[in-house]
């Protein structure tokens, strides 16, 4: 009965360092995307569209992200605002007020 309890608990401690270990990867990945510049942002999101576009891949690809905060909003309607893609009105009120200044 012990041992069955202690294998339980090991099993959900996987999942959930299983879980934690995605969740990072995404926030790395966004904070990678988040640091590139306006053109490099533009081609990765071309460079996908042509990989989903060629091959199918057992990993769902991020083919659209908001172009302020990185969120995935591949399937979703975007707003748009200067060609850029964003998650959310006030991602576009945001880039909106930094790019006012030039």
């Amino acid at each position: 009965k012990r041992k069955a309890k202690r294998m339980e608990k090991k099993e959900k401690e996987k999942a959930v360092k299983a879980a934690e270990k995605v969740k990072k990867e995404e926030e790395k990945e966004r904070e990678r995307y988040l640091n590139l510049s306006d053109r490099e942002k533009r081609a990765l999101a071309a460079e996908r569209r042509l990989l989903a576009a060629s091959s199918a891949s057992e990993k769902p690809v991020v083919l659209l992200r908001c172009f302020n905060c990185g969120a995935d909003i591949t399937g979703k309607v975007p707003f748009t605002y200067l060609d850029n893609s964003f998650c959310s009105p006030s991602c576009v009120k945001k880039h909106r007020q930094l790019n006012s200044g030039k």
